[in-house]
């Protein structure tokens, strides 16, 4: 089970986004000055890592993914999405536990703003590291003749976080130090899992996959993929 190390991305127009700031700007002479300072400390602090899997899918249902060694994932858009893959990529992925306590930190020293930035910045890059590594994948498997499909994680659209407890048996998860508590959260917070389909997709064909986001009216869902 692969463990793969990737140095995330700190998306300036994301973070303008979760910050308010319109149109990727950030005006504020302060704010600019504590960005620079963050983005230097979270650089020493984090430790991104992932760890992934690959399964066979033995039969794709309404609302059944069953895959080798009788796991079954109970999600009807999910199994939308997977309906043409043969096989799927189960992923974990984490920055690690040190921007956290920067932010217990911040939040003793009753340094809320700074909380809040830090905060921020963790969740673009653990998304980052994870983007990185799909479209990693999509360039591997499009040599191969395959079509990485959109990714999944417990929790969202109608794929329950219950289920995250059957993704944690499919991942190695110790090899990058993530825990699951009994509430289905993980541990450190800033971690992702998720999966996504490889498709057989022939040489010049043009192969379009479902997106749930279409069948949605959620306009303001920050993981809107339409």
């Amino acid at each position: 089970m692969p463990v793969v190390e990737i140095q995330p991305n700190l998306k300036h127009d994301d973070l303008a986004r979760l910050l308010g700031s319109p149109k990727g700007r950030i005006a504020s002479n302060s704010l600019n000055k504590k960005l620079k300072h963050w983005k230097k400390r979270t650089r020493q602090i984090i430790r991104p890592r992932l760890v992934y899997q690959k399964h066979k899918l033995k039969k794709v249902s309404a609302g059944i993914i069953q895959l080798d060694g009788n796991y079954r994932l109970k999600s009807a858009k999910l199994s939308r999405t997977l309906r043409r893959s043969k096989e799927i990529i189960c992923f974990l992925a984490t920055i690690g536990a040190g921007i956290e306590k920067e932010i217990k930190l911040l939040m003793g020293q009753k340094r809320l703003g700074e909380a809040y930035l830090v905060d921020a910045m963790g969740s673009i890059m653990v998304e980052d590291l994870v983007e990185q590594f799909q479209s990693h994948m999509g360039e591997h498997y499009r040599l191969q003749g395959q079509l990485v499909g959109l990714r999944f994680s417990p929790g969202y659209c109608d794929w329950p976080v219950t289920e995250q407890k059957k993704l944690f048996k499919l991942i190695d998860c110790q090899k990058v130090g993530v825990e699951l508590t009994d509430s289905c959260l993980m541990k450190p917070r800033k971690s992702i899992s998720g999966v996504f389909g490889l498709i057989p997709c022939p040489e010049g064909k043009d192969l379009r996959t479902y997106n749930p986001c279409a069948d949605c009216n959620k306009f303001d869902c920050p993981a809107r993929r339409s």
